[in-house]
């Protein structure tokens, strides 16, 4: 399989992004990924490729898809391969969400398209932001599918750069992973690092029937929760506004 050539993320370089109210989340982003998709029907296989780098990128994805044609929708058989590393903000909340697959798919249908069909691709990404306080609330979740024809591999890693700390580590090997509300300990200013490498391939000969593919989709959940006295003088500061709008 031909690899990515990944655009390196700008270390240690971050600028601010944030919700519309709430903490600050200065971010820097990089991905890059590409695959190729082909159904067995003659036709030429499908490429698709896509590389970001910068702190205002919150999404980077990647679709090669491929299909039958001249049939009715549920008489189609498809291939595909996708990538995708997304950034989602909203004021305490930030979360990070990552997702390979490569994938063929046939028709259900007992006179549907069924020619076989392959796929193949890579993702690789980096996703770096500054602790906003001292500790957050973190979750992980991964999901790994992985059937016959296909394999795939996959490695995302979590770290605290500043103090050189690793802090979590998943692989196509953590098939079903739901860790929810740890606590992630380090200093205002800490820089963590989400790094993620997968790539996969496969191809079905024609008349199978299933759903063949190698898919991994991965998220966390970072949560800033203000301390008490920080909450108590938000409230103050609301209060004091609608007093003076009377």
């Amino acid at each position: 399989m031909r690899r990515t050539l990944f655009i390196a993320i700008l270390l240690g370089v971050l600028c601010p992004s944030a919700g519309s109210a709430g903490t600050i989340w200065d971010f820097a982003h990089a991905a890059s990924g590409e695959g190729w998709a082909s159904v067995f029907d003659g036709g030429p296989p499908v490429h698709d490729s896509e590389a970001e780098t910068g702190p205002d990128d919150t999404s980077v994805r990647f679709l090669a898809l491929d299909r039958t044609i001249n049939s009715p929708p549920a008489m189609v058989a498809d291939a595909d391969a996708s990538g995708r590393s997304v950034i989602g903000i909203d004021d305490n909340i930030m979360i990070v969400s990552l997702n390979f697959r490569a994938s063929y798919t046939p028709s259900f249908d007992p006179n549907g398209d069924r020619p076989g069909g392959t796929s193949e691709g890579s993702f690789m990404s980096v996703v770096e932001f500054a602790m906003p306080a001292d500790e957050l609330d973190w979750s992980a979740f991964q999901r790994v599918q992985l059937s016959a024809f296909y394999s795939g591999r996959s490695t995302i890693v979590v770290e605290n750069v500043s103090a050189g700390e690793d802090l979590i580590a998943f692989t196509e090997e953590d098939k079903v992973v739901g860790l929810e509300h740890m606590t992630l300990s380090g200093q205002e200013g800490d820089i963590i690092r989400i790094s993620s490498e997968m790539s996969g391939a496969g191809s079905v000969p024609a008349g199978p029937v299933g759903l063949f593919r190698f898919d991994v989709n991965t998220d966390f959940m970072f949560t800033h929760v203000p301390e008490p006295g920080a909450l108590a003088l938000l409230a103050l500061g609301s209060l004091l506004t609608r007093r003076r709008r009377r």
